[in-house]
């Protein structure tokens, strides 16, 4: 499990790659909780086309992730997910509460793809 930091003009993109499970969940909540409370992060960004599987406490990270952005009224967007974190997203009924791009600068939100 690998996440990578990049940040631009406010806008701040974690990529992240590997399993999101039980393992790494929480490592994943607290980059992108951390990313939100930097200065200047006007954006956040989790850019997931590495992610090769995502278990439910890997869906709860990027939940409070989500839950930590709205409170603080900044965009979040899930960018180019895989197959398999669409799948979970879509089968839980979830995707709808996230932005999805396929696109990581994209302004506006796509229909995920199984």
């Amino acid at each position: 499990m690998k996440i990578s930091k990049t940040q631009s003009d406010g806008a701040t993109t974690l990529t992240v790659a590997g399993e999101v499970d039980v393992a790494w969940a929480d490592q994943v909540r607290e980059a992108g909780l951390a990313a939100l409370r930097e200065a200047g992060c006007l954006r956040l960004t989790l850019e997931l086309s590495g992610v090769t599987f995502l278990d439910s406490t890997g869906l709860s990270a990027l939940i409070a992730i989500k839950n930590a952005a709205d409170t603080d009224q900044l965009p979040f967007t899930l960018a180019n997910p895989t197959r398999a974190v669409t799948k979970i997203l879509q089968i839980t009924g979830v995707e709808q509460i996230f932005t999805i791009t396929t696109d990581p600068d994209a302004s506006e939100p796509v229909e995920p793809q199984i």
